[in-house]
């Protein structure tokens, strides 16, 4: 008898709370389970919509409106009813609309993935239903990373054996290292992820704007798109690096431009364990990075990169400068890079998500 999961997510937009759950979806094993995929919001014509569709995975759009809409908790509760989950694995900000009928229908096995530092994850009102949730209606928070679980544990009070940490995990069958000949014509930094005030693209910008200065042949590839667009361009310009940052946007063939540079950089204000370093990783970049909570379970000082305080532009410029110049530690950092990633290999990721649901206590043969 196959374990009915039902999986939800706000979006199907691009995002790595998102991407996790549809990783979730692809790899479960379909002898085990029978997986229906839920999304609060209708569809955004994005690519993980794309491939959700080219793999035929099942998944109902709630068609939520912005704001509280309490007609999705009806919505979903009827989705409950029909489906009889024996598990509910939640991701990101939806468990408003999922606890009610979670209760109502009595599914035992409750499952919730803490994406973020948990004092950033929620906030407000969201926090005291997340405080609650753990606490009286036995939902689980699950751990992306050790940093991430001892947030968990400090922000809701819970013991250590009651949040499991199962790290994220990169796709090493399209993001690998691809052997190249080195570029002395350019020197091209990286990175991914929304334009969101939390990824700090400014200081990034500011930082690489004061390398720039020194080494006329770097480049800034910015892979993304968000709310901050605007302003980020804006602050090209005015800095004039027009032509030596490029905006590609969102793009298919992510891990075919991490291959074309030669250092990723991060500079977020707080993270869970971010996949966009895991897939440079596995690509065998170095990494220039703030300490933004979860990564630091990821790169590791002067071993696979270089980390730097939140928010510092004159440490985040030198560590910069640093791997402009010293090949041989970008080498170094690389080959490390590349191999840490396999441990975090979504395969593994993913059946350590099947142990977990395998474990439930619904034994229900129907």
């Amino acid at each position: 008898m196959r374990k009915r999961v039902l999986i939800v997510v706000p979006t199907l937009g691009i995002g790595g709370g998102e991407k996790l759950a549809i990783d979730i979806v692809l790899n479960l094993d379909l002898q085990k389970y029978k997986v229906l995929l839920i999304s609060l919001f209708p569809k955004m014509g994005t690519e993980f919509e794309s491939i959700i569709k080219k793999h035929d995975i099942k998944v109902h759009f709630l068609d939520k409106k912005l704001g509280f809409d309490p007609k999705v908790i009806i919505t979903f509760a009827n989705v409950v009813r029909k489906f009889n989950p024996h598990i509910i694995h939640t991701h990101l900000n939806v468990v408003p609309y999922v606890l009610p009928a979670t209760i109502l229908y009595g599914i035992k096995n409750r499952f919730h993935t803490v994406h973020s530092v948990a004092n950033m994850e929620s906030t407000g009102f969201l926090k005291k239903i997340m405080k609650v949730t753990y606490r009286f209606f036995s939902f689980t928070p699950v751990a992306i990373g050790d940093f991430v679980k001892t947030t968990i544990c400090e922000e809701y009070g819970l013991p250590d054996e009651k949040v499991p940490c199962i790290y994220n995990g990169v796709n090493t069958e399209i993001f690998k290292r691809i052997e190249k000949k080195q570029n002395t014509n350019y020197f091209n930094f990286i990175t991914t992820g929304r334009m969101q005030h939390v990824k700090n693209h400014k200081l990034m910008i500011n930082a690489f704007s004061d390398v720039a200065e020194k080494y006329s042949n770097v480049m800034l590839t910015i892979l993304g798109d968000g709310e901050l667009r605007l302003d980020i361009e804006k602050q090209i310009k005015e800095l004039g690096l027009e032509e030596k940052v490029i905006l590609k946007g969102v793009v298919r063939n992510v891990a075919e431009e991490l291959n074309k540079a030669d250092v990723y950089i991060m500079t977020s204000n707080y993270e869970g364990v971010p996949l966009s370093v895991l897939e440079a990783m596995a690509c065998g970049l170095p990494i220039v990075t703030t300490r933004a909570g979860g990564v630091i379970d990821i790169v590791k000082q002067n071993q696979n990169g270089l980390l730097v305080d939140v928010g510092n532009r004159e440490q985040l410029t030198e560590e910069m400068s640093k791997l402009v110049e010293d090949v041989m530690l970008r080498q170094q950092f690389s080959e490390v890079s590349f191999n840490m990633s396999k441990q975090y290999d979504i395969q593994k990721c993913v059946e350590k998500y099947g142990d977990l649901y395998l474990s439930s206590k619904d034994n229900r043969l129907c």
